[in-house]
């Protein structure tokens, strides 16, 4: 799922783009609790499709700083222009009176950071991997497209760093959601709907981040209600703004508490408005809270030497392995073992940090209680027009540069001179997939990144919560959550399932 577009080449225009951070007038920031529990014996196919939207591809001859203005980057964001000059920022609260600030010429992506994006920057050396008990499953193909959660702030910085960018300030933000006429909300000053924004009940977790394209703030910004919380790059203090500069406020010198912005899936109506500010400790992990980033200068990086097909205009299908996990429960002497067997293809992942493999590769031993899961990855099969952006010629679906380009390639990617161009090779001979530019998804296999309307059914996954019985010594035989399953009964003499005799 990787596409690199950049320097001007073209514009995706898919005008689409929880508990709450404390807020100074509500509650003292607490952790929230991690949910790790999967389903239990049942299988689980992510969503359907929810959303119709699908990139359109238009050429550019390059940025203006402008409104209207976009531009895609490196790592396949939308860039928007949000020029300088003076708004109102603040509302009413009493950590954010209304007060005039200027602020100059910024770069803002137009959704939040994707699960795609983020991964890319981990496989390339930028990043480390957002917290795995709250997004365990950030790289698989059904979140490409959702914002990236269970991120620290340091991460978040340092995403937007590698890409030659910075998370905005209060002051950027502010101006980029509400605009320089003070809009209440991105979109305005009527009430948010479910068709504006992803909040209270209407999607219940973070969303395909193209979903919301009535819901854009003035310049273009998608997301900057709802969906997930944003970390900005101010420290939090609730009376900086009665001190603060009047022109491109930083924030506090130093602070314990980070600023962060927007609002979640799980906020209410009134929590959506563009003014109101909140906290959180930098260190914390959400499954609310991700980022974006602002860039300064977009020809920073050179094109890229190659990319992947874009395909549009036709369907796309899946079809999905069948998978199983069976209990087998088998007690050593003063052990606390069971046998899990898995049932799935040879590429198949098996999840769990309790069990070890044995001499039969679908047979693991395992210690309980736990919880232990498979997933594979469904088969994506496509079909209609593949195309390219300006400057690029379509080879056996890949995407070759017509004229060579000057800029700086991303840290693990290597300039290649005679070519004029950032190529994916690196010396060592290995290689990195390409990331596709947001609202796409890259099709292995095929070097395409397929337009991605949907909110995904990329993997299929089963789960169990096992139980160990234990043999002498070891306490009580516990008979398996469960069951024993068809045609199977549990032997407590044994501490196993066996072939039920028919009584």
């Amino acid at each position: 799922m990787r596409c690199i577009l950049v320097l001007g080449i073209f514009v995706i225009l898919a005008t689409t783009i929880g508990c709450t951070p404390v807020s100074p007038e509500t509650v003292v920031p607490t952790e929230p609790s991690i949910q790790t529990k999967e389903p239990t014996a049942t299988v689980e196919v992510t969503d359907t499709p929810e959303s119709t939207i699908t990139p359109v591809i238009i050429p550019i001859t390059g940025p203006s700083m402008e409104v209207g203005s976009s531009f895609v980057y490196v790592d396949g964001s939308t860039l928007l222009a949000v020029p300088g000059g003076e708004f109102i920022m603040g509302g009413d609260g009493s950590d954010n009176p209304e007060h005039p600030v200027v602020v100059d010429d910024f770069w803002i992506y137009s959704t939040e950071v994707t699960s795609q994006q983020y991964a890319f920057c981990v496989k390339l050396g930028g990043c480390t991997p957002p917290d795995l008990r709250i997004h365990p499953r950030y790289s698989y193909q059904e979140y490409a497209n959702h914002p990236v959660v269970g991120i620290t702030y340091d991460q978040a910085a340092a995403y937007c760093s590698f890409m030659n960018g910075r998370l905005p300030t209060e002051a950027e933000w502010e101006k980029a959601a509400r605009g320089s006429d003070g809009n209440r909300y991105p979109w305005g000053d009527s009430d948010p709907t479910c068709d504006m924004a992803n909040f209270a009940s209407c999607v219940k977790k973070p969303s395909f981040v193209l979903r919301y394209p009535q819901g854009a703030s003035p310049y273009g910004a998608l997301d900057m209600a709802g969906n997930v919380f944003e970390w900005v790059a101010d420290w939090y203090s609730a009376d900086y703004y009665q001190n603060s500069p009047a022109e491109n406020p930083p924030g506090p010198d130093t602070g314990v508490k980070r600023s962060v912005r927007s609002s979640s899936y799980e906020s209410t109506g009134k929590d959506l408005q563009s003014t109101n500010r909140y906290f959180e400790d930098p260190v914390i992990r959400r499954s609310d809270l991700g980022f974006r980033c602002v860039v300064e200068n977009p020809n920073h990086f050179a094109a890229a030497c190659d990319l992947p097909a874009i395909y549009d205009q036709g369907t796309v299908s899946e079809s999905c392995p069948t998978l199983g996990i069976e209990q087998f429960p088998s007690c050593a002497k003063k052990l606390p073992t069971t046998n899990v067997g898995f049932n799935g293809p040879s590429d198949a992942t098996i999840n769990s940090n309790v069990c070890a493999p044995t001499n039969d590769p679908h047979v693991f031993t395992c210690i309980g209680p736990g919880i232990v899961s498979i997933s594979a990855s469904c088969k994506v099969d496509i079909s209609g027009a593949q195309n390219c952006p300006d400057g690029y010629d379509l080879v056996n679906s890949v995407c070759q540069l017509k004229t060579p380009s000057q800029g700086a390639c991303l840290p693990g990617m290597e300039f290649d001179p005679a070519a004029g161009c950032c190529g994916l090779a690196k010396s060592d001979g290995s290689s990195i997939d390409p990331v596709c530019a947001v609202g796409t998804f890259f099709v292995p296999g095929q070097n395409i990144c397929a337009a991605d309307p949907i909110e995904g059914i990329h993997t299929v996954a089963q789960s169990i919560q096992f139980k160990s019985c234990t043999g002498e010594g070891g306490g009580a035989c516990v008979e398996p959550e469960g069951g024993c399953g068809y045609r199977m009964e549990w032997d407590p003499s044994s501490c196993s399932c066996i072939e039920w005799n028919g009584d």
